[in-house]
């Protein structure tokens, strides 16, 4: 140790030996070689008050650990350096996939509008539902990083489990079907239609669960089941449960599968293939949501997965109205019994009268006796592949009883449920009226239902094309670098009539708007773009228009990306790749807003959606009253315009006012069918009622439904004949001749139609007694057909 060394340390070690009476440092020292090496020096004085007398040096090399905690620590660096660099490769990765999947389902949506046959249709529905869903799989990759940091955060919003069933039945139907699985789906009549919750997390669980429960299921069945464990006041504890009937997991394998990269399958063949990571993810998903998945398996015979969630609800009705009489009859004839509970519990939702019949000749005998009894079935629900005789041969023996004059009553109108193919099942040598791939859902029995020839056409709910509206009038600015974006957005808008004007940077975007300021009405802006950003455009903007509704267009989704835009000065986000529904909602909302004033009617809802304000339900409110229909719509319009008018500013202030209002209107806009302004305020109210303050964007989204049913309700005011839709007056041979064919129809158990019963009221209304025809219509959607014969044959006409 040289000189000055030991002097350091002794000028080190030596003043705190005035408190203790031995001290330990660490210091570096140079070997003779000038080597650097580090110390543990510990001095221990033989005299604690005189030191004079010396100290006892003992010194330890720990040169091994000084140099593993130095290289500890760049480690860290590197892995923190490594983990922004993950995070900046996922957002770009992001961006790059969304930019051509924008094309892709910017590019579909547009075919959907074009004349397409009905397998073109399905086809193009199952490219955009499945684009969407790997939309959702994006925006999994880049939440993954929060997962890992405990910073996931949740997206809640009303969510309708009917519509998750029909995505997963679209993304595994067909590998059940090739695989010679039979998939079920079990939504519970009791479950909630709509709660609040995160649908793109508890979307990713289910697929995740069935994903791995086709997997390791070679035959047999899978089944998903969503019951009601406890109705909670606003509350609903909901169990989803997946069982399968594959290879199931032994003790060992169940106790390591929620650990992440780890599989039962270890092999080196690796048979089953996949990363080990999807239970872990859905584990922390549902533990973020409050739920935890539990499994109970057994090798050789399959496993169940399960979890629990309470939510909370915002309705508890079905999806589909009720046939107000039990005299809809339907026929299930399918050997699985899961399949029977399944099919019978929907079908008892729906309010019909059903038996079960376990084989086709259990079933040809209870048709028979049906028939004898006259009390036929409406419809028989046949599945294919059944011991003994199938389906098909089924079928084919009730058309015989027909031509043999054994079924005399009514023919049942026949659809057909397999869990294959209808290729492989070759359906061209029998006559069925649909088709039903298992699992089947209550939306599409529902409405295989409604174009039977028996069906429930009542009870039809149209599935539309997307509505486009008229917006003619509206000018917009798009800025988009990308040409393919470019040109998709551009069709969008023209296609509702909107005059666009296209800048391919925020530069020339900004050069434009100033150009001439006051011809545009709304902007749409590209965030990630050359030369000048989007951010960079809307600041040049806003240093002289600070009221131009600016909307962030762009592929980047992270939350992040919204409160940043917000920030920075735009107006509200809409993420790529664009959904023409929303894009039209968007500029409805923000062009209504600035540009049409109170006293003027926008020319572009004199078609609009039902989720706005149901037409035909506040119809059949006043029973086609117009003088109280107007009424009532003029009183709505009243109480928007004045009494709710400042409720959002309200919200804003967190106002105590504010609730006893929403309430108010919360029962107001449920009564008058606006089904959007409903649901935004029942979710207000429950916040309110829980001491929860309503955030902006909430409160923006109040502002755009009261917004939208305003619109609606002028249009219609100020065009009398909309309210009624009177059908033409027939002249008097035209009025016999529907006379008779709906007499006919009503004699042969034919259902009618509700726009015929409409037209038909409206042409003779004025001819007969204003009860009678009340009566008469009443029987009709009551299906009391004998009881409007009657009527009828009262009639003079």
């Amino acid at each position: 140790m040289s000189p000055t060394s030991r002097f350091t340390l002794l000028k080190k070690s030596t003043k705190p030996f005035h408190e203790t009476a031995s001290q330990t440092i660490e210091y570096p020292f140079l070997k003779k070689d000038n080597t650097l090496f580090w110390c543990s020096v510990s001095g221990t004085p033989l005299d604690d008050a005189d030191l004079t007398k010396g100290i006892i040096w003992t010194l330890q090399d720990i040169t091994d650990r000084k140099t593993a905690e130095k290289a500890m620590i760049v480690a860290k660096e590197q892995a923190e350096e490594a983990n922004i660099a993950k995070s900046r490769f996922l957002a770009n990765m992001s961006h790059e996939i969304r930019t051509p999947m924008n094309a892709i389902l910017g590019l579909s949506q547009l075919m959907l509008n074009s004349d397409l046959t009905p397998k073109e249709q399905d086809y193009l529905n199952k490219i955009t539902s499945s684009s969407k869903m790997l939309l959702g799989i994006i925006n999994d990759i880049l939440d993954y990083s929060k997962i890992e940091a405990n910073k996931l955060e949740l997206e809640l919003k009303h969510v309708n489990l009917e519509d998750i069933l029909s995505q997963l039945r679209i993304l595994f139907n067909q590998s059940a079907v090739t695989q010679g699985v039979e998939l079920y789906f079990y939504l519970h009549n009791d479950v909630p239609s709509i709660i609040i919750g995160d649908e793109l997390r508890l979307d990713q669980v289910l697929s995740n669960l069935l994903s791995n429960a086709l997997k390791f299921t070679h035959e047999g069945t899978v089944t998903l089941d969503i019951s009601l464990k406890e109705k909670r006041q606003k509350n609903a504890l909901i169990e989803f449960s997946l069982k399968d009937t594959g290879i199931g997991l032994s003790a060992e394998e169940k106790g390591k599968i929620f650990k992440p990269f780890s599989q039962a399958d270890t092999s080196t063949t690796r048979k089953y293939g996949g990363t080990g990571l999807g239970l872990v993810i859905s584990q922390k998903l549902l533990q973020a949501m409050g739920g935890e998945l539990q499994i109970d398996s057994t090798k050789g015979e399959g496993s169940t997965f399960r979890f629990e969630l309470e939510v909370e609800v915002v309705s508890w009705e079905p999806e589909h109205p009720l046939i107000r009489q039990q005299a809809y009859r339907t026929l299930i004839v399918d050997d699985q019994e899961i399949s029977q509970i399944i099919l019978k519990d929907i079908l008892d939702g729906f309010g019909c009268t059903t038996d079960v019949a376990s084989s086709a000749d259990e079933a040809l005998s209870m048709i028979l006796k049906a028939d004898s009894e006259e009390i036929s079935y409406d419809v028989v629900i046949m599945d294919w592949n059944m011991p003994e005789m199938d389906g098909k041969e089924a079928i084919k023996q009730i058309r015989r009883m027909e031509e043999e004059g054994l079924i005399r009553t009514k023919f049942p109108s026949i659809l057909m449920v397999s869990a294959h193919s209808i290729e492989e099942i070759q359906l061209d040598d029998i006559d069925i009226e649909a088709f039903l791939t298992k699992p089947v859902t209550s939306s599409t029995l529902f409405d295989a239902l409604s174009i039977a020839k028996n069906g429930i056409h009542q009870m039809v709910k149209h599935k539309e094309q997307h509505t486009i509206p008229d917006l003619s009038g509206i000018n917009v600015l798009l800025v988009e670098d990308n040409e393919l974006n470019q040109e998709v957005a551009s069709i969008m808008l023209q296609k509702a009539g909107i005059d666009v004007k296209v800048a391919q940077d925020g530069r020339e975007a900004v050069r434009i708007f100033l150009s001439d300021p006051d011809y545009f009405d709304l902007i749409l802006m590209d965030l990630q773009m050359p030369i000048m950003s989007g951010y960079e455009a809307t600041a040049s903007i806003r240093q002289y228009n600070t009221h131009i509704p600016i909307i962030a267009l762009t592929a980047a989704a992270m939350i992040e990306d919204k409160e940043k835009a917000l920030t920075a000065g735009m107006d509200d986000h809409l993420s790529k790749p664009i959904d023409m529904d929303e894009l039209y909602a968007i500029i409805i909302k923000w062009s209504e807003r600035e540009n049409f004033p109170s006293d003027e009617t926008p020319p572009y809802y004199s078609t609009f959606s039902t989720s706005v304000l149901d037409k035909h339900y506040i119809l059949n409110l006043v029973n086609g009253k117009e003088e109280l229909l107007h009424k009532l719509l003029s009183k709505f319009l009243s109480q928007l315009e004045n009494e709710f008018s400042t409720l959002t500013l309200l919200l804003s202030d967190n106002d105590p006012t504010a609730q006893s209002l929403i309430h108010t209107l919360k029962g107001v806009s449920g009564n008058l069918g606006a089904k959007n302004l409903f649901e935004q305020c029942s979710f207000l109210n429950s916040q309110l009622k829980e001491g929860k303050s309503a955030d902006t964007e909430e409160i923006r989204r109040l502002k755009g439904a009261m917004e939208e049913v305003k619109i609606v309700l002028r249009d219609l005011l100020s065009s009398p004949s909309d309210l009624s839709s009177p059908a033409k007056k027939m002249d008097s041979d035209e009025l016999q001749t529907k006379f008779q064919t709906l007499r006919h129809d009503l004699k042969n158990g034919n259902i009618v139609q509700l726009e015929t019963e409409q037209s038909f009221v409206e042409s003779i209304r004025g001819l007969v007694d204003s009860q009678s025809l009340a009566d008469w219509s009443e029987a009709i959607d009551d299906f009391d057909y004998e009881k409007a014969l009657t009527i009828m044959s009262e009639w003079n006409l």
